[in-house]
């Protein structure tokens, strides 16, 4: 089944179409073409076309979606102030573009905004993160569940081509998590609800891995990942193929685990809190 879809995506696909891992309030998605051998026009395809309503906002956009990969990439220390002279000179921009962009990053969870004190990158606790876990656990299945039951070719073409790309990812690089492997498990994740064709399902699922994918840069333990790289991979194989096979119940027991098992990888509380501390002294 695997060998067979990848061959249909190389024959009839040409160079996969990923969705990027954010989708902006002012993007709105367009439903892309049929699969050209077997596609359904009732079904979504995840090779879509995302286009901006407007210009309104697009220089926030742009900043905004920089300042997010940097926050994500660990540039910013969780708990950091993120001041406007600074980062107006980092990302060259005026006060209002940064404000508005800041802005839709707490949208987004991964900054806080403080009254009077400005912004922030988003504070960090174990008790948070267990609730993160418990909600993605929750709702993410139920999503791919959908996903399942009217994604078409197309999106399934799209999903082997994401987890491909994730699996040729380096797993760490200096001695942590490796930027492409992140932001490739990132679009593995929103590919398998792509299929569903909902927007907000979409927008709901890439909030909770940003802040996920936060928690990863700070509070996992690289070592014990490394560890567990050959049981990690092997989940996210076995989660491709029950979604692959239309597994419905599989594929949600398969996708609840792997979300629960992040938990495993958690670094000490102590250690965390006491880098992050230093961390906001030093920008206060």
């Amino acid at each position: 089944m695997l060998s067979c879809l990848i061959w249909t995506f190389s024959c009839y696909l040409g160079p996969p179409t990923v969705i990027a891992a954010t989708v902006p309030p002012n993007f709105r998605i367009v439903k892309g073409d049929a699969h050209p051998a077997r596609g359904c026009d009732r079904c979504y395809s995840s090779s879509v076309a995302v286009e901006r309503a407007g210009r309104k906002g697009s220089r926030a956009d742009g900043v905004s979606a920089s300042i997010r990969e940097d926050i994500l990439a660990g540039r910013f220390e969780p708990g950091q102030r993120l001041t406007f002279p600074d980062l107006c000179a980092a990302y060259s921009v005026s006060v209002g573009v940064l404000r508005e962009a800041l802005v839709r990053l707490v949208d987004r969870g991964i900054v806080q905004a403080e009254s009077n004190l400005g912004f922030r990158v988003m504070s960090l606790s174990e008790k948070d993160f267990q609730e993160l876990t418990a909600v993605r656990a929750m709702v993410e299945p139920s999503f791919v569940r959908q996903a399942i039951k009217v994604g078409s070719p197309r999106w399934e073409a799209d999903l082997v081509a994401a987890h491909h790309f994730m699996d040729r990812q380096p797993l760490t690089a200096d001695g942590r998590l490796s930027d492409g492997l992140v932001r490739a498990h990132a679009e593995f994740h929103l590919v398998l609800v792509s299929g569903t064709g909902n927007r907000r399902m979409m927008e709901i699922v890439s909030r909770l891995r940003d802040e996920a994918d936060l928690y990863q840069r700070w509070y996992l333990d690289v070592d014990q990942v490394e560890q567990r790289s050959d049981r990690i991979h092997r989940e996210d194989r076995e989660l491709l193929a029950a979604v692959l096979d239309r597994d419905l119940a599989r594929a949600e027991q398969l996708l609840r685990f792997h979300i629960g098992h992040s938990t495993e990888t958690w670094v000490s509380e102590p250690e965390v809190a006491s880098t992050t501390t230093a961390s906001v002294a030093r920008s206060s």
